[in-house]
Formats: C-alpha cells, structure tokens, sequence
C-alpha cells in the first residue's frame, strides 16, 4: 500500500530509510544559511535538526523529500543533490539520505506546521550553527570546507584535480625533488616536484605557500609564475591542473615533514634529473630551461 509508513510495521529486523533536506539560501552578500528546526517530544527532543523523515513505501526519494518538508514546514520544494549519506544506531537502525532541497519559488518562508514535535524554525549562518545538534556534525564541517565530495568521488579520477608545484632553485642552480613514499595518493616511488592541492577558498600561491610549509618546513618565495600544467596520469586515469611556479626559499632548513607520503628529498642539477621521474616533470623541466635561457640572471 502506497503511503504507508515503513515504521508502522515495527519491523526491526531491518534498517529503516529516512530521507532528510538540507535547505539553504544566500543573502544579497553571499553568506550561506541553513533551514534548522529543534526536535520537541520526538527522539533528540532539544536538538537542531533538519527536515525529514521517513521513506514510505512505493514512495520516491523526491515524492517523500517534498511531502515531510511540506508536512513540517509549509514550504515547496524540487530535490537537488544527494549531500551526505548517514548510519545511524542512536535509536532504531536508520539509514538516512541527506538531498538538497531547492526553494521553488525561492521567496518562502517555513512556518512550524508540527508544534509538538518542533519549537519552530530558523535559519542559521554556517559560521554560527546552534547546539546541539543531533547529527551532522561532520557533515557541515566538510561542506563548508568544501571536502565534502570526496565521500562521492576523487578529485583527478571523478572530476578534474587542481594542484599547485613548486620549481625550487637553489644558488648552484639546482632543483629540489621529492621521491614519493608508500602512502602517497599517486605516482608511489617516483620522483617529483613538491607540491599539493588547492584547498576550496584558496589562492594559488597561498596554497603553494602552505604545501611547503607542511612537506618541507620551509617559507618560499615566489619568483615567477611559470604556466599551467595539464597532467594527465593515464597509469592510473588521473588528470590534474597545476599552475607551476619557480620558488626560492625564503626563510628555514628543508626537512622531511611527510616522511610516510614521502621516501626521499634531494637535489638535482637540472641536467641531470633521476631517470624515474612523475608525469609532467619533464615538461616543468622543459619551461625552467627556456626560462633560464632567455633570463641568464635567474
């Protein structure tokens, strides 16, 4: 029977499915907000929450996403995207799926159509969530460091990565080279220009910066920024973007600090680079060369 709630069969033998929105706007400055209600009589009672409940049969995550928002809030809405997928044991077994829900129309504002399971709703900025909150903890922080879609795919594989090297030369006009280590993310024993991602927010150069000060110890200076490398991994289906920049060190002694990411660090004359080196090393080497034949003082 259609409309049937899954929890009325008191069936324990098996988990049962919530389905829950995360509802967020934008003020005219581009701060995030996020739709909260605290539970009242139910289980959490005195906990933020988001709208939701459960699935119920023949019903679709969309038909059910919009009918507990409507039932517990007045507002209409269209399913997004999937956002967090969470197991829970606090109660009864729950496997909970977390959509987006999407205002439609976008200028609607919740009432609190539930008084006794809810005190009311509120919207709440990222920066400044309530507490307590009954779960997604974990979740707000990655989505708002934007870590979040690692739990759905891999940066480079699932969609395009984006990186940052640095080209580090010394006064006898060496390069500095990292081998990389047995829990390295790619590329394990082979050597490398040190380098990283770019974290969600940040610039360039700031994460190029920060990567030197984790795996090297060491404070940079930017000479010049280089070109933009497109680094496709075919041995194992990875493609990054990595703007390339020639560095000096600025302040510090260069130190192992990943010792598990990271077997060995060295020195290299730029003729005479190790024969077992990353994808996209040789083509870094290929600029630095017509740089440093155009530019004899760098």
């Amino acid at each position: 029977m259609k409309g049937k709630l899954l929890l009325e069969k008191q069936d324990f033998s098996r988990p049962f499915v919530g389905i829950n929105a995360l509802i967020f706007k934008r003020d005219g400055k581009g701060k995030e907000y996020v739709l909260l209600g605290k539970r009242k009589n139910v289980f959490g009672a005195g906990h933020w929450h988001t709208p939701g409940g459960h699935l119920k049969i023949d019903e679709t995550f969309e038909e059910g996403l919009k009918r507990e928002v409507f039932e517990e809030t007045g507002l209409r809405v269209k399913k997004g995207r999937l956002l967090w997928v969470e197991e829970n044991f606090l109660n009864t077994h729950h496997v909970v799926l977390y959509f987006e829900a999407i205002l439609d129309p976008p200028d609607q504002t919740p009432k609190n159509l539930e008084p006794e399971k809810c005190y009311g709703w509120r919207w709440f900025s990222l920066d400044n969530l309530p507490s307590p909150l009954l779960t997604l903890q974990d979740f707000f922080k990655q989505y708002k460091n934007k870590t979040r879609i690692e739990n759905f795919g891999k940066a480079s594989r699932d969609f395009i990565g984006v990186g940052v090297a640095a080209v580090i030369m010394d006064e006898e006009g060496r390069v500095l080279m990292q081998k990389r280590g047995g829990k390295a993310s790619n590329e394990v024993g082979k050597w490398k220009f040190p380098g990283g991602r770019i974290e969600y927010r940040e610039k360039a150069e700031d994460a190029l910066k920060r990567e030197m000060k984790e795996e090297l110890g060491v404070e940079v200076e930017i000479e010049k920024f280089l070109f933009n490398l497109e680094n496709y991994i075919p041995e194992e289906g990875e493609y990054w973007f990595v703007p390339v920049y020639l560095c000096r060190i600025k302040k510090g002694r260069v130190r192992n600090m990943e010792p598990e990411k990271c077997e060995e660090i060295a020195w290299f004359d730029i003729e005479s680079l190790p024969e077992n080196v990353a994808h996209g090393t040789r083509e870094i080497v290929a600029h630095v060369k017509r740089l440093l034949k155009k530019d004899s003082k760098f």
